[in-house]
């Protein structure tokens, strides 16, 4: 290949920059390709080392034979005739009554045989009357030449192993191995390994994380389709940070205003209207909280590390105790593997919240599957009905009916705004990972994070 003054080569110049134009050019190389090789096959299926039959060549001496014996005028003529065909090995001898009874009792071709004539039909025919048999393993012609004579052309070629079958076969099968091979090879280079490249970035980079699309490729339409993929992920970037920071601002604007009124609720002197001012504002601050801490959700922004991930389910376990919460570990003391740390340590946490607020206590567990790992948290509340599970991901949905918040001292909570496993489901995405909702025994629900370890297994000890 020449270098030209772009840095590129004379091979990259001329290979078309469109699908079509590929194509074409790989049709047209699979073309040259199974020509040259079906030359090969011909010389080799003329030369010696397979010994087949040119039926053509057979049907062809055999007719001329015959045609020379019926143009005898005595017999002794035909005798000379079949010596010289005696002796340039044709094949050719008079047959006796007793071969031609057990001729008329040969069985006919098989059907494969048959089938195969169809197929490759030759370019000769014997002489009319003639018939081709199989008589103890040998292919044999039996050929009226009058009515005092018949001649048998013995070794005459199978109908199966002959030279002109194999050559057509061959070229054949020659033909669809090279296209399937050439294409193969096209659609894996220019086709399936930039759509593959173009998926694990599409994967690592969520649609929204800093970093374009980058796949090198020589054909326009994976450069189009991965400059569209690109300006679609600016566009969701532009609108993610718009919302975010519209969002501070409201977070602002609703604060401010919210800490005046309570410190005036504070001032009051009738203690009952003050405490139902006062629940009514910390459940409008929840709301506010609650959404902003949605909307919030980093976990696509977070790099990859890798941690020891029972020590981090460890840490919530102890964090939880210290506040009194019932909440236990069960699983490996170390489990390493790559994860965004403080979006794991979110996820958990918001689950052992929902655990709490269910139920009285939440069992942390943890598994190592192979290039995967689980954490299980579960609880003794009321479980989520089974037909509500795939609902209750979903932002703002709240299954009340199937569980109601429970205050540390017994009494009825106010359920949230249905956020919490939203979070949970967002950050589990951002993982490459899967959420699944299940029944705990003997009552309770469990949320099983099934997450990869990105880099090798998890190890455990």
């Amino acid at each position: 290949m020449i270098a030209t003054a772009d840095g590129g080569t004379v091979s990259k110049r001329l290979w078309p920059r469109t699908m079509l134009g590929q194509i074409a050019t790989v049709v047209v190389v699979s073309m040259i390709v199974i020509v040259t090789l079906g030359r090969v096959v011909e010389n080799v299926r003329r030369s010696s080392y397979l010994a087949l039959f040119d039926v053509d060549a057979v049907v062809e001496r055999t007719s001329t034979v015959v045609a020379l014996l019926r143009a005898a005028p005595t017999r002794d003529v035909q005798d000379e005739i079949l010596a010289l065909a005696r002796a340039a090995d044709f094949g050719i001898e008079p047959a006796s009554a007793r071969d031609i009874a057990n001729i008329e009792q040969a069985p006919a071709p098989g059907l494969l045989e048959r089938f195969v004539g169809s197929l490759f039909p030759p370019d000769r025919t014997l002489p009319r009357g003639s018939r081709s048999i199989v008589l103890e393993g040998q292919s044999i012609f039996i050929v009226p030449v009058d009515a005092r004579l018949t001649i048998a052309v013995q070794g005459g070629p199978s109908q199966i192993m002959t030279s002109d079958v194999v050559a057509r076969l061959s070229y054949y099968i020659v033909a669809i191995v090279v296209l399937l091979c050439v294409f193969a090879i096209y659609s894996s280079r220019s086709l399936l390994a930039p759509l593959a490249r173009i998926s694990a970035q599409v994967r690592r980079l969520n649609g929204i994380e800093d970093g374009a699309f980058r796949v090198e490729t020589s054909s326009r339409e994976i450069r189009e389709l991965t400059q569209a993929l690109d300006e679609m992920r600016r566009r969701i970037s532009d609108l993610v940070q718009a919302r975010t920071r519209m969002l501070r601002s409201v977070s602002h604007d609703l604060r401010t205003p919210l800490t005046r009124l309570r410190q005036r609720v504070e001032r009051l002197d009738d203690p009952h209207l003050q405490r139902m001012l006062v629940a009514d504002i910390q459940r409008i601050d929840a709301i506010v909280e609650e959404t902003l801490d949605y909307l919030r959700i980093d976990a696509s922004a977070e790099g990859m590390e890798r941690i020891d991930v029972a020590s981090l389910l460890q840490t919530i376990q102890a964090d939880f105790a210290d506040m009194g919460a019932d909440v236990s570990y069960e699983g490996p003391d170390r489990l390493v593997a790559e994860v965004k740390p403080n979006a794991l340590l979110r996820a958990v946490t918001n689950l052992c919240d929902n655990s709490l607020k269910f139920g009285s206590h939440a069992r942390i567990s943890l598994v190592a599957d192979g290039p995967s790992f689980a954490i299980a948290v579960g609880d003794d509340g009321p479980g989520i009905a089974a037909d509500l599970r795939s609902e209750v991901i979903k932002p703002f949905f709240k299954g009340d009916a199937a569980r109601t918040t429970v205050n540390r001292d017994g009494t009825p909570g106010k359920a949230g705004l249905g956020l919490g496993l939203s979070i949970v489901t967002e950050i589990v995405v951002a993982h490459g990972g899967t959420l699944t909702l299940l029944d705990n025994r003997p009552g309770g629900l469990i949320a099983r994070l099934d997450l990869p370890t990105s880099q090798g297994e998890p190890r455990s000890a």
